[in-house]
């Protein structure tokens, strides 16, 4: 797999220093820890204002209850709806219909492929062709413990 490229060492963006980026990661890690502890508060303070929008405020007709204050701040409870499909009814149905396969797709169990793999059924030469690495980043600053 190959490894990706680090950039030349003299390549400086916008002319940082190291000095520089040490004070941006510091900024960083600082608003970072700020966010969190923000994060916890509105955690704490969540199912309080829910409570008072159901208690107090008007349900609209998706099920979610609107609270508008008199400082111009609205607080709501939205309701939020997911179907979720009954594979066996689905099945039952459209076996029924005669559309099962039509409406059916394979997918790939990844823990039976790695068993066939063990068993030697398959090689990883036989993976990698149906497997590709996808490189993707994000970024970890941390502060010294």
């Amino acid at each position: 797999m190959p490894q990706p490229k680090r950039p030349k060492a003299s390549k400086k963006p916008n002319g940082m220093t190291l000095k520089k980026v040490a004070g941006r990661a510091a900024m960083y890690v600082e608003h970072r820890s700020q966010r969190d502890a923000a994060d916890a508060e509105m955690k704490k303070i969540a199912p309080e204002l829910k409570e008072f929008a159901e208690v107090l405020g008007a349900e609209n007709d998706k099920g979610s209850f609107i609270l508008k204050l008199a400082n111009g701040l609205t607080v709501s409870k939205i309701a939020v709806n997911k179907d979720r499909v009954d594979e066996q009814a689905a099945i039952e149905v459209l076996k029924k219909n005669h559309v099962l396969d039509r409406c059916t797709k394979v997918s790939i169990d990844i823990k039976e492929v790695e068993r066939c793999l063990e068993e030697g059924l398959i090689g990883v030469d036989d993976i990698n062709k149906f497997t590709q690495t996808i490189t993707s980043y994000r970024l970890d600053v941390r502060a010294k413990k």
